[in-house]
């Protein structure tokens, strides 16, 4: 798993733009923990939210910035433990929150 890890990282570290390295990045974590959804987030502690940056699994609005607040969805739970949590069926969890057109 870590030479994995490390050829993630190159990968991403040699992208040209930041969009394009996240892309990589949630794409080859998708494949490497055998996962369907896997996101980044950018912490605006200043707004108190999350902004949804790259994900892989989810459906992201076109031409909308997602924005979740610090307590809300399974990525405010995440902030809230300061750890990552690994579900079996996230779908079923009390804390997802889908994206609203």
């Amino acid at each position: 798993m870590l030479t994995r890890l490390r050829e993630i990282v190159e990968k991403v570290a040699s992208a040209p733009r930041l969009n394009e390295a996240l892309d990589i990045l949630v794409t080859d974590i998708c494949k490497a923990m055998e996962t369907e959804v896997c996101s980044v987030y950018l912490a605006d502690h200043d707004r108190r939210c999350y902004y949804l940056m790259a994900t892989r699994g989810l459906k992201k609005p076109r031409g909308r910035t997602v924005a979740l607040a610090f307590d809300e969805g399974l990525v405010g739970l995440v902030g809230r433990l300061a750890e990552p949590i690994n579900l079996a069926d996230a779908h079923k969890h009390p804390a997802l929150n889908t994206f609203r057109p």
